[in-house]
């Protein structure tokens, strides 16, 4: 892993990669979409901590070679697809903080950036 992420976001790792092999067989390759160290503004005052660890999907090792042909809205239901795939794979909520995940579906494009809560609906 390029970041350092926390103890909770590990375990989300893990638990994709798992799914990932599981579901797929062989070893898949964390992506992080807007980078490991990626820091949002309000994330961080809604104490997210490491928010850029967060968002990640795991991707074949070819896929993830090849990641800058896809756009942010291919990025973005590849993450969603996974989120429900993670889902109903451990039968347990997706362990993103719903601010976070409110704050990405709430982006037009990758280098949207809020200002304001009042700009996000938040659940």
């Amino acid at each position: 892993m390029n970041g350092n992420p926390t103890a909770e976001q590990k375990r989300f790792h893990n638990d994709l990669r798992e799914m990932y092999y599981q579901m797929l067989g062989g070893r898949g390759e964390l992506h992080h979409i807007f980078g490991s160290k990626e820091r949002f503004k309000l994330l961080k005052e809604a104490f997210i901590d490491k928010p850029g660890e967060w968002f990640v999907v795991l991707l074949t090792p070819e896929d993830h070679r090849d990641i800058k042909l896809f756009s942010f809205d291919g990025e973005r239901s590849l993450f969603l697809k996974q989120k429900r795939d993670y889902e109903s794979f451990f039968d347990k909520p997706f362990p993103v903080p719903d601010r976070a995940m409110a704050y990405y579906q709430a982006m037009d494009y990758k280098q949207h950036r809020f200002r304001l809560w009042e700009d996000v609906k938040v659940p």
